[in-house]
């Protein structure tokens, strides 16, 4: 027989463990989408070590698809292209995009994982030597 209990029932106690299992299946969510997010990057022939960081960028970023171009012309080494494209996306971002603030968990991330890139590289680089 399935007992079902009303809010008001459950009191305080059974309310914070709710909570917590309620956050540990957003935790749980992030964690598949992170595990599946690196299975498409070896999907699409891409075979980063398990400690190499990576940064998913998604196209509903407002400036993702000129950021992504610019960093492709760079990579060709054809910075004259990518300059007037980065130039265009600060414009852009400074008129049209509203500011998320420093303490925003997005940015907090976005810098974390920009320093473990940087550490990243400096561990390979004396790996090789």
């Amino acid at each position: 027989m399935d007992i079902k209990l009303q809010p008001r029932q459950i009191g305080k106690k059974n309310a914070a463990l709710l909570s917590k299992i309620k956050t540990l299946e957003t935790t749980v969510d992030n964690l598949q989408r992170e595990l599946s997010a690196y299975d498409k990057l070896k999907a699409g022939g891409f075979y980063p070590s398990q400690d190499e960081p990576y940064f998913i960028l998604l196209a509903r970023d407002p400036i993702a698809a000129k950021l992504v171009e610019a960093w492709a012309y760079l990579r060709m080494g054809m910075a004259s292209n990518a300059m007037p494209i980065f130039e265009n996306i600060v414009n852009s971002a400074v008129l049209k995009m509203e500011p998320q603030a420093s303490h925003d968990p997005q940015i907090r991330s976005a810098f974390k994982i920009s320093k473990r890139m940087a550490d990243f590289v400096v561990g390979a680089a004396k790996k090789v030597l």
